[in-house]
């Protein structure tokens, strides 16, 4: 379970560059001195890549989901024998039901973000239409 943690995680860090980097270009065409055709095609090309960040965010968090599910199903198993394990499995559970929850929230904020940016490079496509 926690490897797929570190790897949300950094799949969710990557993301982040991502739309901050889109976010670059996005602020970049508003102080460009391009033609409105070149303008036009830069702006379509950035919606194209805020939907599938969309997309690609909300299967994350259909995996997250998946995964808190998990989890609840291994809380949810008896405990065969709790007095011969060093650390608890109440423990480890609740840190990664956490890390998830965790995770979900820095994916739920940049989703917001990335909707954000989709919006405004939306309106821009109409103002140079």
């Amino acid at each position: 379970m926690f490897i797929n943690i570190l790897i949300l995680d950094f799949a969710l860090r990557s993301y982040q560059r991502g739309i901050r980097g889109q976010r670059d270009r996005l602020r970049h065409i508003g102080n460009s001195k391009e033609n409105v055709k070149k303008q036009a095609e830069t702006l379509h090309d950035l919606s194209v890549q805020w939907h599938c960040m969309l997309k690609d965010l909300e299967d994350i968090k259909q995996h997250i989901e998946s995964m808190l599910s998990l989890q609840e199903r291994v809380e949810a198993m008896p405990k065969k024998d709790p007095s011969s394990q060093v650390v608890s499995e109440d423990d480890d559970t609740t840190a990664a039901t956490d890390d998830l929850h965790h995770l979900e929230a820095v994916r739920g904020f940049w989703a917001r973000w990335a909707n954000t940016y989709l919006e405004r490079t939306n309106i821009r496509i109409q103002l140079v239409r």
